[in-house]
């Protein structure tokens, strides 16, 4: 077998190791031979100004303790600086996934720094999945999702739905087994209305509906506990304009002949008082 030749031959360069002292300038392409054998080793910095075209997979392993990033990309112009084009329409896998094996409480997995007066972080949901799946597991104790507002001054809105659905179907649904509140508000400040629920003009659906299902006889539909003193204090305030057909309506609760009884009770040492609002019978 003929020994191979080393050295410029026809305007190439053949040689078995090169080893070059300073810099190294290419104008056209560089290309390596096989992908599955050939390394190409940086130790140091590498800087890429055009565009870098990989047609197989980028596999970093970070063994530095440092707190520099692992991958920085910075950009000065107006496009994109992150892309993740998935071609797949059958069954792909995951597309971004992060597997965070950290057990501290100083840091946090995903952090978003922005100054931007749009939207910071948009999902373009077209599919009849979930736009946004949160699963806590069994060994999760922690909150799923945690809203904190540090602005003191005059805040904007901390969480607003703007749905522009038409089907009869929720807008904001909660399935819980919990034996404690589903829904907890506190309000902490001097706020006017801790709920306010506002049925705009032309909308002739209810305003709360509660629809108890339970038929053991301790169930309460609606507690209301006030422990406000003062003189202006109310339980219930009822402001209603309702000329018609009146403030009130119940229909065929209670147990008193001619009247709605145990709807609203007045009790006052060992004496209850019955109010009748309405009467549905004849």
């Amino acid at each position: 077998m003929a020994r191979r030749k080393f050295g410029w031959h026809s305007g190439k360069l053949t040689a078995n190791e090169l080893v070059i002292e300073e810099n190294l300038t290419v104008n056209g392409n560089l290309t390596f031979g096989d992908a599955s054998t050939d390394t190409l080793t940086v130790t140091g910095l590498s800087t890429f100004q055009q565009l870098m075209d990989i047609n197989a997979r980028i596999d970093l392993d970070a063994t530095s303790t440092g707190t520099t990033a692992i991958i920085d990309i910075a950009q000065t112009t107006t496009g994109q600086v992150f892309r993740l084009d998935q071609n797949n329409t059958a069954n792909p896998g995951i597309l971004f996934e992060i597997d965070d094996e950290a057990t501290g409480a100083t840091s946090e997995v995903v952090k978003v720094a922005s100054l931007r007066t749009g939207g910071i972080v948009t999902l373009n949901h077209e599919s009849t999945g979930a736009g946004v799946l949160l699963t806590a597991t069994n060994a999760g104790t922690g909150k799923t999702v945690f809203l904190d507002a540090n602005n003191t001054g005059s805040a904007g809105i901390v969480l607003e739905i703007d749905d522009e659905a038409t089907g009869n179907t929720d807008a904001v649904t909660i399935a819980s087994a919990r034996t404690g509140n589903v829904v907890s508000i506190f309000s902490e400040g001097a706020a006017v209305n801790a709920l306010e629920v506002d049925t705009l003009n032309g909308n002739i659906g209810t305003g709360i509906y509660i629809d108890h299902n339970e038929t053991d006889g301790a169930a309460v539909g609606l507690h209301i506990d006030v422990a406000s003193t003062g003189a202006t204090a109310f339980a219930v305030k009822v402001t209603g304009i309702a000329t018609n057909s009146g403030v009130f309506q119940t229909n065929g609760i209670g147990t008193e002949a001619n009247s709605v009884t145990a709807v609203f009770r007045v009790q006052g040492g060992s004496t209850t008082y019955y109010i009748p609002l309405m009467s549905t019978f004849a």
